[in-house]
């Protein structure tokens, strides 16, 4: 089963400012097929039920803690993931929301 990732999931216009020179505008426009394949990865994991923070996420696929943040929030945005209450401790220290994911049917192909 595949996830179905809308194309504007990933806006490279979010990425950079304005006012940004050329190559930050170029790099993130470089990210939109990055960004989707990560989007997919990261639904795959949360496929298999429970709670997720970001860095079990990075954990468990080849992915960046931070490139999975950061995506997470594109995925929350367009209502794939949900931000739960529960929270754990990360590496650092500090406390972490888990996430759910909140596909449905529609979301999926067969």
């Amino acid at each position: 089963m595949t996830v179905k990732i809308p194309n504007d999931l990933f806006d490279p216009r979010l990425s950079s400012r304005r006012d940004d020179v050329d190559t930050s505008h170029a790099a993130a426009e470089s990210m939109t097929n990055t960004a989707q394949r990560y989007h997919s990865m990261i639904l795959n994991v949360m496929r298999r039920g429970g709670l997720w923070s970001a860095q079990e996420i990075a954990d468990t696929t080849t992915i960046d803690y931070v490139a999975v943040g950061k995506r997470m929030c594109e995925l929350r945005r367009k209502g794939f993931v949900r931000r739960t209450d529960e929270k754990h401790r990360n590496r650092s220290g500090r406390l972490a929301y888990k996430y759910i994911c909140t596909e449905t049917k529609e979301t999926t192909n067969a």
